[in-house]
Parts: C-alpha cells; sequence; structure tokens
C-alpha cells in the first residue's frame, strides 16, 4: 500500500503547539485530512503542488484498459477512445485515501493494491485468459467503428496477437506532502484554539 507517514517531531510549529496544548490529536486530525485532500486535488488538478508535477494524459486508445475489460469479458466502453485524465476511470482510487492518527504520526494512503505503481511509475502484465477474447474485440470495434481512425482499430486488433499484455506507467504522485502546508494547517488549528 502506498502511503505517507507526517511526523510532528522537532519543528519550530509543533514547539509552539506545546505551549497550549499536550495532546496533537487535533493537530494530526487537520494534517491528515489536509493530506488527504491534497492527494484527491492532485486527480482534479492532474498533478501535485506545481506545473513540474503535472501528469501526462493516458494514450488513446487506452489499450491497456481495453484489454482488461475484454480479459474480464465486458465490453470496453467509449470512454477508452477519449482523451481523458490520467488515474480518473471509476473513482476506486481517488475515493480510497484515507488518513489514520497512529501516537505522533499521522499515515495516509489507499488499500488499492495498483496505487503503487501508479504512484511509483512501474511495469504491469495482463496475462489473456479469456478465451472469447478475440470476440470481445471484435464487437468493441463494430459498436465504436465510426469512431476510431483506421491507425487506432489497427492497435486494437493487434490486441488479439497478444497473450501477455505489458505496460509500462508513468510516475504519477498522488500520495505527497509540503511541510509548508502543515505550517499552514497548525496556523488554522491554533486560531481555532484560540477563538
Amino acid at each position: 500500500m502506498p502511503e505517507i507517514t507526517v511526523t510532528l517531531g522537532e519543528s519550530s510549529f509543533v514547539r509552539q503547539m506545546d505551549e497550549f496544548t499536550t495532546d496533537p490529536r487535533d493537530l494530526l486530525e487537520a494534517l491528515g485530512q489536509d493530506a488527504v485532500d491534497v492527494s484527491q486535488e492532485a486527480f482534479l488538478d492532474q498533478g501535485i503542488f506545481d506545473k513540474h508535477n503535472t501528469w501526462l494524459p493516458r494514450p488513446v486508445p487506452n489499450l491497456a484498459g481495453i484489454f482488461s475489460d475484454v480479459n474480464e469479458n465486458r465490453i470496453p466502453p467509449e470512454r477508452r477512445l477519449e482523451p481523458r485524465p490520467a488515474l480518473r476511470d471509476t473513482g476506486g482510487l481517488i475515493n480510497s485515501i484515507s488518513y489514520q492518527v497512529l501516537g505522533d504520526k499521522v499515515r495516509v494512503g489507499t488499500s488499492k493494491d495498483y496505487a503503487k505503481v501508479l504512484q511509483e511509475g512501474g511495469t504491469t502484465f495482463q496475462l489473456k485468459s479469456n478465451p472469447d477474447f478475440d470476440s470481445g474485440i471484435n464487437k468493441f470495434i463494430s459498436r465504436f467503428a465510426s469512431r476510431m481512425t483506421a491507425k487506432q482499430i489497427e492497435k486494437v486488433n493487434g490486441l488479439k496477437d497478444i497473450g501477455l499484455l505489458r505496460t509500462q506507467h508513468r510516475k504519477r504522485t498522488f500520495l505527497d506532502y509540503n511541510i509548508n502546508r502543515a505550517e499552514e494547517v497548525f496556523a488554522d488549528v491554533v486560531e481555532k484554539v484560540f477563538d
């Protein structure tokens, strides 16, 4: 499970926090929720923190998605032919991001097994296992041929000749946290305490 951990440690804002409370739970809860918000915003912004960390869009057609759908005996949806944001398909990953307070730390992560390769980049493999795979590809092409170029049809048809699909995933950081944000969250928590 990919995760990040924010530790209070000995930073200046933690020493300031000690002046008004001995229980850091409110701050940790606020940091955890903020880290979840930052991670979820990365899906919407297609990058995290700045323009230097923007995600490249997914390829069109989405051959890995088409392969997976047909392999699981589903006709791929039309969205497999559309330029769509990276890491956004069913909403399962973005909605799985959560946090947990553990003593003087807060852990932010996801339980989705596939998240690690998306966060860090890497290679995945899909073994063709559906005996009706070629028929599923033909149904997909028949349904959407009018929306596809000849080159796209050729690429999708090419999936029939692949027994093991190798997909190289680009690194798309969505779990990250910036200490400057933690200091802003701390200031908000202090403000609420003294109001």
